[in-house]
């Protein structure tokens, strides 16, 4: 029973239970300890699924439906009031030096995550938590653009766990913010993280002033000169030349299409072979996304 106990500390009443239409169903939560002075953490999964999935009989491969499920984290701690915590001795796995946490440059809209490893060095259980800021007056602050998954924990002596941080990029601005994660339920024995973050939009710069020129040539000859694209941001871009289907004998270029990443520079052959005597001034689209879009914009070089 103590093993078990020691396994599940946390159990739910009833078990399993059918609901009906409209119906709002009451689970019983249990914290059922097996030491004293010490921290419980666990992730409780509820799956719902519709009642005729219950067996293979009822369903067929075009109408089966796979499960929800929900979670929710339980807490508990064994700790008398009188009774202090035994001193943590944790930290973070952050890539630089010190408590700084440096997001990569986000697209503007997307979400980006990093993962820190919080180490227990120690020969006891460390609870962890990263309290909900609020204002000196006791009003809740603007929401952050920052957050961790999980928020509250409990690290095993001489173990590790992972912290997922995310960032959303709601706009072009540097973000920081200072995240505090108190240890054993002490605000006095605490980690600090350092934030960084910004959000990015794809800027691309073609040749001198979106523009190039090619060298007179004769009728039937070919010409050659490179131009320059400059990634003025730092995130990754997609870019391809859209030359217009009448003028795909007379332009051409290489590489027709790539990847740009952050602050580089990358060199497009272009190639000139004028079909008659006359002057020609045109403007090429160069269309320029980042992953994960479908559209784009686009960039025009004369």
């Amino acid at each position: 029973a103590a093993a078990a106990a020691e396994k599940a500390p946390f159990a739910v009443f009833p078990e399993q239970a059918d609901l009906r239409p409209g119906q709002t169903q009451q689970f019983r939560v249990s914290f059922r300890p097996s030491r004293d002075n010490n921290y419980y953490s666990r992730q409780l999964e509820c799956f719902a699924y519709v009642k005729t999935m219950r067996t293979f009989r009822l369903v067929t491969e075009e109408n089966f439906t796979p499960p929800w499920t929900r979670t929710v984290w339980a807490h508990g701690h064994t700790f008398g009031g009188s009774t202090e915590a035994f001193m943590p001795k944790c930290s973070f796995s952050v890539s630089r030096g010190g408590s700084r946490l440096i997001f990569p440059p986000t697209v503007k809209g997307d979400c980006s995550y990093q993962t820190l490893t919080l180490t227990n060095e120690g020969d006891t259980p460390v609870s962890f938590d990263f309290p909900s800021k609020r204002a000196p007056d006791g009003r809740q602050p603007a929401p952050s653009l920052f957050a961790c998954f999980p928020s509250k924990g409990v690290v095993a002596p001489k173990s590790f766990g992972l912290v997922t941080f995310r960032f959303e990029a709601v706009d072009t601005r540097l973000h920081h913010e200072r995240l505090v994660c108190a240890l054993n339920g002490s605000t006095t024995n605490s980690l600090t993280l350092d934030v960084n973050a910004q959000g990015h939009v794809p800027r691309v710069k073609i040749g001198v002033d979106n523009s190039f020129v090619f060298k007179p040539t004769c009728v039937g000859a070919v010409t050659a000169r490179d131009v320059e694209l400059v990634n003025l941001s730092r995130i990754n871009v997609l870019y391809e030349w859209a030359i217009p289907e009448k003028l795909a004998a007379t332009l051409g270029v290489s590489p027709h299409a790539g990847i740009l990443r952050g602050g580089e520079t990358l060199k497009s052959s272009w190639t000139f072979c004028p079909q008659k005597v006359k002057r020609l001034g045109v403007k090429v689209p160069l269309i320029v996304r980042v992953q994960g879009e479908h559209g784009g914009g686009s960039h025009g070089a004369s």
